[in-house]
Formats: structure tokens, C-alpha cells, sequence
């Protein structure tokens, strides 16, 4: 019956409606008769008709509670349960390379050699191209020969003594005395001033023997008359002695210098001084070198070492080669030209892709590094890769009044389908919360005037009630209930009409109208 009532009084507002729009049109063909028979029945029906729109008006007035509903045809039903729900932040950005670097030669030497092209793809030390190196490989080879004779040096420094020089010092020390020997014995022998000695003796007794003579002969001999001869006989004793006294002067001069002629002082001299250096070079030897010798002999060789590593530095730096992984973006030089200050070859790394996304002030406080990102790319399917935060702009960037803050989010892998300026939407994961309740929006009703919101909930009798519930967190699509329904119990989505109890007027579908996101009620994030 409460069903019939509503669609015979709607039958009867027609009914009447046309009865009144017929006595309108024929008030002036019909008679008075007939114009009295329509206005009889129009007039209840004025009345049944305001009555029935006034029902409708104050049903329509009367403040919205839990209402039981009969079964009618259910659109769609879910069973409250215990779920997790995740929050993200959605933004859009586009693609770009982790690393993008401009290589160039640290000589001014002629290009040699260009070993890649646009395009290519190359490993980490790969040759891309070289430079002239001919004089750059000549300062290495010298720098080498210097370096292993300083080494040399030092090693002979701090070797331990060979038998066969200690022996060839030992050897000069033994010369060297020979040598004095020899020096010591150049001058008069022991035998020679002996000598020397008897014939001055023997020159001093010929005199002695001359002047006896003459004594003799001048007491012994009588007065000779004959004068003459010997006054010549005179002459001749006194030059007789005279030469014997040369002959003993001559004898003990030379007697004197024989005795006093000693070694060459010169040779002795330098026979004294190669002893001593051949006696300074084996305890030289033997005592190793000093420590200040070893420190000259170190310093040097690390200076030469310094000298091969600039040397071998230029050489490479006439080289360039890949820092890593990537793609081969521009290539500006010319074999046998003079490579350009600007840059010689550019580089993309595509192993590692980044997208920087503008998150608004409200939701910056919500990010921090290393935080999960769903990346989607539309230009390959929109597919889903996997990122994380990496870096988080501390200055803000103000547009039209808004304040945004630039944050890097980099890919966990790349696909090789990527490419740099592709556009990508980012979902940030701001939060997830666990073992709660989690209901779809659309099975939740929110008043877009109260923002009161409501779920129609399957009863036991096979009806429906609109509950009150209170929602928490949200995203677009799902929100968690804290309070009005317990897990276990069926929400459902009507697609008929229903007729509450007492009421004459359809009341509008259950579920879905006005749910989060719509209808006043704030949505999930982004």
C-alpha cells in the first residue's frame, strides 16, 4: 500500500491537471451544464493537488536521520574491513639525465684521432679521441731515465758493502803505503854519509901528511946554495897542500850534505795523502752513508717520480675518455684541427634518470630524502617505474603568489626506452597507515552544506540504514572510517528508488551521491 499511494495520488494530480486544461479550452463550446460538472471536479482536485505538494515541501524540509529502507535492487556491495591506506602527493615533471658532461683535451695539441660519432653508446674508459702526443711521450721517456737513475743512486746508498770493493779500498790503502815507502826513500842511506865521512877523513890526512912533509923538509935540509931550486921546491909543497886543503874542504862539504839529504818532500807528501784518502774511502765504506745523504738521495727520487707523474699526466690528459656509462650527445672536433676551448664531446649518462617536480608549501613539510616515489611515464604506457627523493631545494620559487619548492626524485632503474624531456607524472608517498578501516569513496554520502557524512548499511532484516561515520585519512579513491561502522558489515550502493515507511514521495538512491573528493567533502591528496 505504501507503495500504490504515492502513484494514485500522482495519477490523480494528472488526471485533474487535464480535466482543468480541458475546461479552460472548451468554456466557451460547452454548456453551462457540463462547465458546472468539470468545475465540481477540479476544485477537489485543487485541493488534493496542494495538499500533495505541500507534503512533498515539508518531507523535503525535515532534517535527514538514520532511515530503515526496504530491499530494492543493490548496485553495488562491499565488506567493511581491516586494510592499509596510502597517501601520495601527485605532481608532473620530465625526464632528464642524471649526468650530462662536457669532456674536453688539457692539451692544445692537433686532434690525432675522433673514435665515436652522435648517437653512439659507450662504456666507462673508452678511448673517444686523442691528440698529437709526440713530444708529450718524449718528456715521459726522459722523466723515466732520470727517476731510475735517482733510484739507482739510492739504492747504492743504502746497499750493504761488497766484498769486492771493501777488498779494492783495502787494496789502495796498501799502494798508498808503498808509495810512502818509496817517497821516504829518496834521500841519503846510513852507508852513504859513512862513505862521505872517510873521505873527508881521508882528504884531511893527505893534508895532514903534506904539511908533515914540508915541515921536515925545511928543519932537515942544509942551507942550500943552491937558492933557486929551492925556492922552486917551496913553491911546489905550498901548492901541494894548498890542493889538499881544497880536496878536505870539498870532502867535509860533501860529507855535510850527504848527511843532511833527506826524503823528497813532495813525493812523501803525496804518498801521506793517498793513504789517507784510500784509508777514508774503506771506513766510508764500511760505515754506510749518513742519513743526510740518504735524505738528498730519497729527495731526489721523489722529485723525479713527481716529474714522470706530470709527464704521464699530459699524455693522458691528450686523451679523452668516457667517465662512465652513457650516450654520445655532441661530437665538436676535427681530426688534425685544434681542439675548441668550449668542449671537444658531450655526454648523457642514461643509466640514472631524474625528474624535477614543484610541490606546493603545504606538502614540502611532508617529503624528506630517500622517500618513495611512483613514477609514471606517459611516452612509454604509462608505465610505473620505481624512485626515490635525492634532493630537496631549501629556496622556495614564488609564481602568481604561489610558493613551491623544486625536488629531484631519480629513478631506481632505467628503462631504455626513456629519453631525456619525456614527461612524467610523480606520486610521492607521503604516509601510510595500517590495520584500519578502508572504505571506497564512492560507498560514502557527505552533505555538501553539514560536510556530515553517511554510509548505507546492509541490516539483518534485509534493509538498509544510512549511518553516520567519521572519515580519516583520504586519498582520491579510498578514506578511513574511525568511527559509525565495524568491520564485517556490508555496505551497499542502491541503483532503484526506494520508498521509507510512512512517506509519500520516493527518497532519492543511497550511496555514492556527494562522497569524498565531491560534494563539499575535501578528496584524497593529489
Amino acid at each position: 500500500m505504501n507503495m500504490l499511494l504515492p502513484i494514485i495520488i500522482s495519477v490523480l494530480i494528472v488526471v485533474i491537471a487535464g480535466l482543468i486544461l480541458v475546461w479552460w479550452l472548451t468554456g466557451r463550446i460547452v454548456g453551462k451544464g457540463l462547465r458546472r460538472l468539470l468545475r465540481t471536479i477540479a476544485v477537489p482536485g485543487y485541493i488534493i493537488a496542494l495538499l500533495a505538494i505541500g507534503l512533498t515541501t515539508v518531507r523535503s524540509q525535515l532534517p535527514a536521520g538514520p532511515q530503515t529502507q526496504a530491499l530494492s535492487t543493490v548496485s553495488e556491495s562491499t565488506t567493511v574491513e581491516v586494510g592499509s591506506l596510502t597517501q601520495t602527493l601527485k605532481a608532473t615533471g620530465t625526464l632528464d639525465v642524471a649526468e650530462n658532461t662536457v669532456l674536453n683535451f688539457k692539451t692544445s695539441a692537433p686532434v690525432a684521432a675522433v673514435m665515436v660519432k652522435v648517437g653512439d653508446h659507450v662504456k666507462a674508459g673508452d678511448v673517444l679521441a686523442t691528440a698529437d702526443t709526440t713530444d708529450l711521450e718524449a718528456k715521459v721517456r726522459d722523466a723515466q731515465i732520470s727517476l731510475t737513475q735517482a733510484q739507482n743512486s739510492l739504492n747504492e746508498l743504502t746497499a750493504p758493502p761488497r766484498d769486492i770493493d771493501i777488498k779494492i779500498y783495502k787494496a789502495d790503502i796498501e799502494a798508498s803505503k808503498a808509495s810512502l815507502s818509496v817517497a821516504a826513500g829518496t834521500g841519503s842511506s846510513a852507508n852513504d854519509i859513512q862513505i862521505a865521512e872517510y873521505k873527508a877523513e881521508i882528504a884531511k890526512n893527505q893534508l895532514w901528511q903534506g904539511q908533515l912533509n914540508r915541515d921536515i923538509s925545511n928543519d932537515n935540509t942544509p942551507h942550500n946554495p943552491n937558492a933557486y931550486n929551492a925556492y922552486s921546491d917551496q913553491i911546489k909543497t905550498d901548492s901541494s897542500l894548498a890542493q889538499s886543503e881544497s880536496s878536505v874542504q870539498i870532502a867535509e862539504a860533501d860529507a855535510s850534505a850527504t848527511a843532511s839529504n833527506g826524503p823528497n818532500q813532495s813525493s812523501l807528501g803525496s804518498a801521506n795523502a793517498s793513504l789517507v784518502s784510500a784509508q777514508a774511502n774503506l771506513d766510508s765504506l764500511l760505515a754506510g752513508a749518513t742519513d743526510t745523504e740518504v735524505r738528498q738521495a730519497k729527495i731526489a727520487v721523489e722529485t723525479a717520480q713527481l716529474s714522470l707523474d706530470a709527464a704521464k699526466k699530459s699524455l693522458d690528459d691528450a686523451t679523452i675518455k668516457a667517465p662512465f656509462d652513457g650516450l654520445v650527445a655532441a661530437v665538436d672536433i676535427v681530426k688534425g684541427e685544434v681542439p675548441p676551448a668550449t668542449g671537444a664531446i658531450t655526454m648523457l649518462d642514461t643509466s640514472r634518470f631524474t625528474t624535477t617536480i614543484a610541490v606546493d608549501e603545504k606538502d614540502i613539510a611532508s617529503l624528506q630524502l630517500g622517500q618513495s616515489v611512483n613514477l609514471t611515464v606517459q611516452a612509454i604506457g604509462n608505465s610505473s617505474i620505481p624512485a626515490t627523493v635525492t634532493r630537496i631545494e631549501p629556496a622556495p620559487k614564488t609564481s602568481s603568489g604561489l610558493v613551491t619548492y623544486n625536488v629531484e626524485v631519480t629513478l631506481n632503474s632505467a628503462d631504455a626506452k626513456l629519453r631525456p624531456g619525456m614527461s612524467t607524472v610523480a606520486n610521492v608517498v607521503l604516509g601510510q597507515q595500517d590495520n584500519v578501516i578502508v572504505v571506497p569513496n564512492r560507498f560514502i554520502t557527505t552533505d555538501a552544506t553539514t560536510q556530515k557524512s553517511t554510509v548505507k548499511v546492509q541490516t539483518a532484516a534485509g534493509t538498509y540504514s544510512d549511518v553516520p561515520v567519521t572519515i580519516g585519512a583520504h586519498t582520491d579513491s579510498d578514506s578511513v572510517i574511525t568511527s559509525g561502522v565495524s568491520v564485517g558489515q556490508t555496505l551497499v550502493i542502491l541503483a532503484a528508488t526506494t520508498t521509507a515507511p510512512g512517506s509519500f514521495f520516493p527518497a532519492p538512491p543511497g550511496g555514492g551521491a556527494g562522497g569524498p573528493g565531491g560534494g563539499g567533502f575535501p578528496g584524497g591528496g593529489g
